[in-house]
């Protein structure tokens, strides 16, 4: 007879069918706790499993997937026994199954804001185990979907095709292999390792975006139940990328575009716009006239631009040092300088030769060329700072106090035309970790 869930599991308890229908996990949402399931996978047998003392669930039923439950992150004492010890496949190698270890022990541990899945399912061998797999939630690029696949069956080693070709070979129980695939549907089969001859499938599974595909194979070669389980579990959404813009060509107000999209209207020269949040990828910037109709006809580009999911950049129309327009992209550095420390970014994006940096007085940086840059960790403070041609201390921009706070990039851009006598500073602030 079936009891009741113990007191404090999830109202939100889900069981899904043995086959090919996915049963759906959750990414963890809490930080101080863990997201994990429990796949049955051993034909035959009905299981009872407490965690910490308390009964999680009895009668569990093969081929059913309890969970998501969202759990405290820390160790865990897991008892895993049949219900019926003396019932057909409740028995290991003839003797009574008193329960069945997990990952080997008694004890598991999980961590903060993880995935996880335990499955009971048999060795290759035939006999009840158990095992712990982390689901991978790690962000997935853009039009791309993983796939998990797991051996969890009384069988040797496997081969998965995909659409008729070896995708994953050589998997042993309790062995699991995952890749990141085009969005679309596979036809899959599980083979005997070096055969094609499907011991499963084909079956059609769906590679989504935003998802992990988890793919079961369970049962028993020798018994003929061998089967597949299909799992869902969402992946974590990829950090966008923060992108600032830096007009750094004197004399003349442009347009900006982004794959043939104006993003910025009659931007003036020496401005610094606010910081976008923008999905990471690839991007193509055009610079046009401020009068220009559409990106046909620009200025600078289009330029191929990419930008990785969490770190920050600034994007720079400037001049060459023959004095061009010309653009950059700059990836802004965010790590943390260290305690009383602060970070000090110099960029030469002036129409002008290599110069040294002068920091109260002295060289800090020599030899600075355009459109490179200099990258310092320095005392919080300031500093007065002048940019002088490279050899010679006789300064062509400043000297400036520049604030060197704590948590913080400052960054320093030398601009304009030396031969037009419209050197500048621009000055950037970027908070780091």
């Amino acid at each position: 007879m079936r009891k009741s869930f113990a007191v404090g599991i999830s109202a939100g308890l889900l069981v899904a069918l043995a086959g090919l229908a996915p049963a759906q996990a959750a990414v963890p949402a809490a930080s101080g706790t863990a997201s994990v399931s429990v796949l049955h996978a051993i034909p035959g047998l009905t299981l009872d499993i407490s965690v910490d003392g308390r009964v999680v669930i009895d009668d569990f039923e093969p081929g059913t997937l309890l969970g998501p439950l969202s759990i405290s992150a820390g160790t865990h004492t897991v008892d895993i026994s049949a219900s019926n010890p003396i019932e057909l496949g409740g028995s290991a190698n003839g003797s009574p199954m008193v329960g069945i270890a997990l990952s080997g022990s008694t004890t598991v541990t999980v961590a903060a804001g993880r995935s996880f899945t335990a499955v009971a399912h048999l060795t290759d061998a035939g006999v009840p185990t158990a095992t712990l797999f982390n689901d991978d939630t790690t962000p997935l690029a853009a039009g791309q979907g993983r796939l998990t696949v797991r051996h969890v069956a009384a069988a040797p080693a496997v081969d998965v095709l995909a659409n008729g070709a070896v995708a994953v070979a050589g998997l042993t129980n309790p062995s699991q292999a995952v890749l990141d695939l085009p969005v679309g549907t596979i036809s899959a089969v599980v083979a005997a390792a070096g055969t094609t001859a499907p011991l499963l499938g084909p079956a059609d599974v769906t590679i989504a975006p935003r998802t992990n595909t988890v793919v079961y194979a369970w049962g028993s070669l020798a018994d003929g139940n061998l089967a597949l389980f299909v799992q869902t579990v969402r992946t974590r959404a990829a950090a966008p990328a923060s992108v600032s813009v830096l007009h750094a060509i004197p004399g003349v107000v442009v347009d900006v575009y982004v794959d043939d999209t104006k993003v910025i209207d009659d931007f003036e020269p020496g401005t610094l716009t606010k910081t976008f949040r923008i999905p990471a990828g690839s991007y193509s910037l055009a610079i046009t006239a401020a009068d220009a109709l559409d990106a046909s006809a620009p200025v600078i580009g289009p330029v191929a631009l990419t930008v990785a999911s969490g770190l920050n950049y600034t994007a720079v129309a400037h001049l060459s040092e023959a004095g061009a327009p010309t653009a950059a992209l700059f990836t802004n550095d965010t790590s943390a300088p260290g305690d009383g420390q602060g970070r000090l970014t110099v960029r030469h994006v002036a129409a002008a030769p290599a110069v040294d940096i002068l920091a109260n007085g002295a060289p800090a940086i020599t030899g600075l060329t355009n459109p490179n840059e200099s990258v310092l960790v320095l005392p919080v403070g300031t500093i007065s700072a002048a940019v002088a041609a490279t050899g010679t201390t006789a300064a062509l921009i400043g000297p400036a106090d520049v604030d060197v706070a704590a948590n913080t990039n400052t960054i320093v851009y030398a601009w304009g035309s030396l031969a037009d006598g419209t050197l500048a500073l621009a000055v950037q602030t970027v908070p780091t970790k």
